[in-house]
């Protein structure tokens, strides 16, 4: 208490400019906040943040700051409700509290229980300007929010599992986002939302059918952690631009492409049910707007559609965890002719590429523990593709103990990347010379690599890492290549 005692003091003593703007306290130990914050001395402040001030149990007067625009209080574990000194001295005033705020912050509240809505001669007078909404992780909060915002745009509630409260009434509502609050009410939105996050088992299954019906504006979309919660597909999400859904949506089998017509971002992860991409026989020529695509963990999943993925904007895929997957999109190279960073990792069955080879302009090609496919790597056509120049090979690759092949990769590659091939014994010194515009070369974990070629290393290297299980490598470096190395990198040689 004395401590307390003494910072409050400290704090008292502090007397702000009367020009100051903005306003941090953080980690204070007293029990409340100084007296200033009600006698105009802060007049002029319009960001304040409180954070980390553990023993203090009240707000003050932080309503009658009527330049104020941005309010953040988090981590206040003594204040149990937000009453009526947060308004002002008198919440039957008819002054209008918060006047200016247009964003609202509280996070880490652990005691908070209650939000007494303002009581002014303008009924819900308060917060007439604000623009965001944001409360997380206060999980003893319960009772209403206040419901009249009319200008409110963003609203997020993540970690408030007793919250019973509505959605505040504003006609503007456009980005909504829930996480844990199984008692948040979802009623009555407005058709003004552009963006959707739920997360969190406690979620409805049913709320996906009480925002999307209504709101076709919707351009972003993501469920996480949600296995109950339905998507509808049974009818076009004509604005929609980026939909992830993460370990969510158990009942989805299939994914019909057809519906989303403007979709840029496709990310499906965890989806345990989903077999395959399609696009009905109506639309096989349907040109798809996908920039980027992330599949990852879904155990069922088999089939890309059928003829292949017509995306002429897709510039990055990545395809991970997908133990039932055996080929890649069909006609890859005609189809997707801007993809520019294709990574496949843990997809054991993936046996080749498809018939006429990966996209031209391909950049950088990540390949990890796709054992059947680097088993061929020889027939990838890697050296046409004069756009590399990123390529990473690793993880199960028993039948490689020499790489690179001569031949193999093109002479633009300028970082080349070998990570866990356990049984790699040697670097190809001629392939190498090959590589005329290589400059980076990182080896990781290849505990039987032999050494580094005696011949040297190409000219053109600049950047030569050996990191982690390489133990032969690394007792050779001090017996005197390391010093020549070091020399010829400038020491830029890295090792563990």
């Amino acid at each position: 208490m004395k401590t307390s005692q003494m910072e409050r003091d400290v704090l008292e003593r502090l007397q702000p400019h009367e020009n100051l703007k903005r306003l941090t306290i953080r980690n204070n130990g007293g029990t409340r906040l100084p007296h200033w914050f009600g006698d105009g001395s802060l007049s002029n402040v319009i960001s304040l943040e409180l954070r980390d001030c553990k023993y203090c149990f009240s707000l003050p007067a932080l309503g009658q700051l009527s330049s104020l625009k941005e309010l953040s209080v988090s981590g206040l574990d003594g204040v149990m409700d937000v009453g009526v000194n947060f308004y002002g001295n008198n919440s039957s005033s008819a002054v209008q509290p918060f006047k200016s705020l247009e964003i609202l912050n509280f996070r880490n509240m652990a005691a908070w229980e209650e939000w007494c809505c303002f009581e002014g001669q303008n009924e819900g007078g308060a917060f007439q300007h604000l623009r965001v909404l944001t409360i997380n992780n206060c999980p003893k909060l319960k009772g209403q929010l206040p419901q009249d915002l009319p200008c409110l745009k963003s609203l997020v509630i993540e970690d408030c599992q007793q919250l019973e409260s509505s959605i505040p009434n504003s006609p503007f509502i456009e980005i909504l986002e829930l996480k844990e609050c199984e008692k948040f009410l979802v009623e009555h939105l407005p058709s003004t939302l552009t963006s959707v996050r739920i997360n969190g088992c406690g979620v409805p299954d049913s709320l996906l059918q009480k925002i999307l019906p209504n709101n076709p504006i919707v351009e972003r979309l993501e469920i996480c952690n949600c296995p109950n919660v339905e998507l509808p597909m049974s009818y076009c999400y004509s604005s929609l631009q980026y939909l992830c859904v993460d370990n969510s949506c158990d009942s989805l089998c299939s994914f019909p492409l057809q519906f989303f017509p403007k979709l840029q971002t496709l990310c499906l992860l965890g989806c345990k049910n989903l077999e395959i991409l399609l696009v009905s026989e109506e639309n096989q020529q349907l040109i798809l707007p996908l920039i980027s695509l992330h599949i990852r963990d879904c155990p069922k999943f088999v089939s890309f559609p059928e003829g292949g993925l017509s995306a002429p904007k897709l510039e990055w895929c990545r395809i991970a965890d997908m133990e039932n997957l055996k080929s890649l999109p069909e006609q890859m190279h005609t189809l997707l002719p801007s993809l520019r960073e294709l990574l496949l990792i843990d997809c054991p069955l993936l046996e080749s590429f498809p018939e006429g080879g990966l996209p031209p302009k391909l950049n950088g090609l990540y390949v990890y523990c796709c054992s059947k496919l680097i088993a061929c790597h020889m027939g990838w056509g890697l050296n046409r593709l004069d756009s590399l120049e990123y390529f990473s090979i690793g993880g199960v690759c028993d039948n490689v103990e020499s790489f690179p092949e001569e031949g193999l990769l093109p002479t633009s590659l300028s970082v080349l990347i070998l990570s866990k091939c356990w049984n790699l014994k040697s670097i190809n010194y001629k392939a190498l010379l090959h590589l005329t515009s290589l400059k980076k070369l990182y080896v990781v974990d290849c505990p039987r690599l032999q050494g580094l070629p005696e011949e040297g290393l190409p000219s053109s290297l600049s950047f030569l890492s050996i990191r982690g299980n390489c133990p032969v490598v690394k007792q050779r470096c001090p017996k005197g290549d390391r010093r020549r190395l070091e020399k010829d990198f400038a020491h830029t040689l890295c090792t563990d």
